[in-house]
């Protein structure tokens, strides 16, 4: 009884012609939009959304840990420095100790160790804000209770926590900005009532207001440029793993993903069948209509690769110029063998692209297929080696025909090759 796994239904963005337009291909689109999009700019894909936010937390943890150690530090060892260094009025800390002790330090030991905690990013993302809040909050409170005192608290000293914030804490920048408005505007109203004189008001003022711009601007721009590297990133991390003319995986992301499979079967005791083809006579047809035309071929025969083997485990490449290969995961022979011989009929039925001049060639392919369940000493390089031996008999033997060998129980590819 064949056996293969159940297939899922067929996959997005194929049309029934055998043209596609690839989900891999749409990605590479969208990315290439979003990053030649001009700089002053931070709205976003929405498919991309989601992705980039999740990156964006796991990247900043390191940073968040260090603002909210740094606030700790520099609050926790206030009563060692705050008496003879900051010379605190005995009136205020009986208000500042609570806060210190009793706000700021569990608020940012509980956002420091949330990062660590399996939340999901949006419930993350509200705990830190509202930590951030209440600890901009218990600040404007401190300086308030100073100037009530005559005890100077500089009001830079919250600008300058909310700049650090905005640069290092990879807050949603909508959120960020409202923030940093709403305490700027609060730190000018505090100094406003704290009865200064007026030209200690209006410098201290201007002070908060330009440390406020620093924290909007640094956020809008930090912003920018953080999507745009996360943009680069992941095209260059695509652009590696997919090939940009089939949409199949490339040789170096196969290799990869192969020896995972290999070993993963190993361990599961199931069966793999591999199946490496060649494109035949591809140079008559470079040669005879161009090799524009060539690579619309091999775009074609890609998305029948890409729609013959559709399970999570299962692997599609363009193994080399016009060699393709299809790697089944759970795949008996009796199934890798119906599997195969479809994958040529489909091929051999394809309607390919009508060139410029005279009737489309008929295209057809030769194929080797592997079937085995991998020991611990099987290495992808010797199941490769055989299929491609079996693919170059097939092509001596009249072409467009495949050839199988492979035994299950993990028979040696040696004994498999010259069995038969």
């Amino acid at each position: 009884m064949p056996q293969c796994g159940n297939p899922p239904p067929p996959r997005a963005g194929f049309r029934a012609d055998g043209r596609m337009v690839s989900e891999l291909q749409k990605m590479e689109v969208r990315l290439r939009r979003e990053l030649l999009r001009p700089l002053p700019r931070v709205g976003f894909d929405p498919e991309l959304l989601e992705r980039y936010r999740n990156d964006l937390k796991r990247d900043r943890k390191l940073a968040r840990i260090f603002y909210y150690l740094a606030v700790v530090a520099v609050f926790g060892l206030a009563p060692l420095y705050g008496p003879s260094l900051l010379q605190t009025p005995a009136a205020v800390v009986p208000l500042y100790r609570p806060l210190e002790f009793g706000v700021i330090l569990p608020l940012c030991v509980i956002a420091a160790a949330i990062d660590f905690l399996p939340l999901s990013r949006r419930v993350s993302a509200a705990v830190h804000l509202g930590v951030m809040l209440a600890l901009w909050g218990a600040l404007l409170v401190m300086q308030r209770a100073a100037r009530a005192e005559n005890f100077y608290f500089p009001p830079e000293v919250l600008g300058i926590a909310v700049l650090c914030a905005a640069m290092l804490c990879g807050f949603t920048l909508k959120y960020m900005l409202r923030g940093i408005v709403l305490f700027t505007a609060l730190n000018v109203l505090n100094e406003w009532f704290s009865n200064s004189p007026a030209q200690v008001f209006f410098m201290d003022a201007l002070l908060i207001l330009v440390l406020g711009l620093a924290a909007g601007a640094g956020a809008f721009f930090m912003e920018v440029l953080q999507r745009r590297l996360w943009l680069a990133g992941e095209l260059s991390k695509l652009t590696a793993r997919t090939d940009s003319l089939t949409a199949l995986a490339t040789r170096a992301e196969f290799n990869h993903r192969f020896a995972d499979v290999l070993a993963m079967a190993g361990r599961q005791r199931r069966p793999v069948a591999v199946m490496l083809m060649d494109v035949d006579n591809f140079k008559s047809v470079n040669d005879g209509y161009g090799h524009i035309y060539g690579d619309e071929v091999l775009r074609r025969l890609g998305a029948i690769m890409l729609d013959m083997a559709r399970r999570p485990l299962d692997i599609q490449a363009r193994y080399g110029g016009e060699e393709l290969v299809i790697v089944w995961y759970d795949c008996d022979e009796a199934a890798a063998q119906k599997l195969a011989e479809e994958v040529l009929a489909t091929v051999r039925g394809a309607q390919m692209p009508a060139p410029p001049l005279g009737a489309p060639p008929r295209v057809t392919v030769s194929a080797g297929v592997v079937v085995l369940v991998p020991e611990s000493a099987t290495r992808p390089a010797d199941v490769l080696r055989t299929a491609d031996d079996l693919m170059y008999q097939a092509k001596r033997a009249g072409k467009d025909r495949v050839l199988f060998r492979g035994r299950l129980l993990g028979a040696p590819l040696s004994a498999a090759m010259a069995g038969g």
